[in-house]
């Protein structure tokens, strides 16, 4: 899985976490993608489009020693017309933030 983000709507969507994290950043330079590990929390990936599907996703290397680490939960209700992001832990934040492209 990876995500993609979408130019200026993903920028302003970063700008948002980062206030509501507390972490104001200057500047994002989009990656290109960010892959993922996924797994599977609830419903069928192969029915996406049909039923909710919740998965826990990770990116980065060792949790300890990579700067990009997080793990978020991504809940899929493509059938309901939104996905839902909702963070695993506070200390991810950072993570989250630096595999966007944040400059502080």
């Amino acid at each position: 899985m990876v995500f993609e983000p979408q130019g200026e709507a993903t920028i302003n969507l970063l700008h948002l976490q980062a206030k509501l994290y507390g972490h104001p950043v200057q500047t994002f330079e989009l990656p290109k993608e960010i892959p993922l590990t996924a797994a599977t929390l609830g419903g069928d990936p192969d029915k996406l489009r049909d039923e909710a599907v919740k998965l826990k996703v990770f990116h980065g290397g060792d949790e300890e020693g990579d700067p990009q680490y997080f793990e978020l939960f991504v809940n899929f209700h493509l059938d309901e017309g939104y996905v839902e992001l909702a963070e695993k832990d506070p200390d991810y934040r950072l993570g989250v933030l630096r595999s966007f492209g944040a400059h502080f």
